[in-house]
């Protein structure tokens, strides 16, 4: 969820795509770097999948990943305090990308 939010946040505020191709490639270089066996299990998951379509429902996107976040670790949709955890890691992940984008000041940057 956590690396989804990040790319999902980076697609949104970075202002071309040289920039959102590069910080994306970027972040999964390090990934791939610094945790080689994680990076093969969470480049085949089908996980993306799922956060896609909850985040292209559009009605409470937070909510939706929260939802899914629960249904994906085995709890079900309907697990609130999974659901809550889920929906959290999402507005943390956003936030702390958003402040580590907006330092840089990009010409053109979203808002």
């Amino acid at each position: 969820l956590m690396f989804f939010a990040a790319e999902y946040q980076l697609n949104s505020l970075l202002p071309n795509n040289i920039l959102r191709n590069t910080a994306i490639n970027a972040l999964y270089d390090d990934i791939h770097d610094k945790a080689e066996e994680f990076y093969k299990e969470f480049s085949d998951g089908a996980e993306y999948s799922f956060y896609y379509l909850a985040v292209r429902k559009n009605d409470d996107i937070s909510q939706n990943i929260g939802k899914c976040f629960s249904m994906l670790c085995g709890k079900g949709k309907e697990n609130e305090e999974y659901a809550s955890l889920g929906s959290e890691l999402w507005s943390g992940v956003l936030e702390e990308v958003e402040e580590i984008i907006r330092k840089y000041e990009f010409v053109g940057m979203k808002k």
